[in-house]
């Protein structure tokens, strides 16, 4: 409570190794965000190891998914594992559009990653997913949307010979071609 005594640095560092060591013997994200939010000044030599620990812990309990590590990213957006969980994004975004066939997530990875060499696996997947949905509801705006983004794709002549006698022909006013519908 002397701000201008000769030991106030002395016994400031001192509350800070204290703290510090207090926080180590029960070391949780919770109690290392409140040492560096209480104690954080440019003195304090402990700063950068709490924050190391908090980052780590962090990640360390951080789901292994795609929106947990986005979540990462922006809860510690400083931390020393920004690029390492960047860099598992693309690979997280892939394994999980692949495990839940989500169409979606195919097309969230391509924009996001419109340069990543498996690229064409997601839009091959995506091709067949929506050859999969086509195939189960016979939709007629389905199949035109299909034709229309897979214009070469190897599903269409079994699409149509799968659903044949189902189909009228109509001309599409957006691109003036002539289509069997549904």
């Amino acid at each position: 409570s002397y701000p201008n005594s000769e030991y106030s640095s002395e016994i400031q560092k001192l509350l800070e190794q204290l703290a510090f060591l207090n926080v180590k013997s029960n070391l949780t994200v919770s109690s290392l965000d409140s040492y560096i939010r209480y104690y954080s000044n440019p003195s304090n030599e402990f700063i950068p190891i709490a924050f190391h620990l908090r980052d780590s812990i962090a990640l360390a309990q951080t789901d292994k998914t795609y929106n947990r590590y986005l979540d990462y990213i922006r809860k510690y957006p400083n931390s020393e594992y920004v690029f390492e969980v960047k860099e598992r994004l693309p690979e997280l975004l892939l394994k999980q559009a692949s495990n839940e066939e989500n169409v979606d997530l195919f097309e969230l990875f391509i924009y996001e990653y419109p340069n990543d060499s498996r690229k064409l696996y997601a839009e091959a997947q995506i091709e067949s997913l929506l050859y999969q949905k086509l195939m189960n509801n016979r939709s007629s705006e389905e199949f035109l949307e299909f034709r229309r983004r897979f214009p070469n794709s190897k599903y269409i002549n079994e699409l149509e010979a799968n659903i044949e006698g189902e189909y009228e022909y109509f001309t599409d006013s957006r691109d003036n071609k002539v289509y069997k519908t549904i």
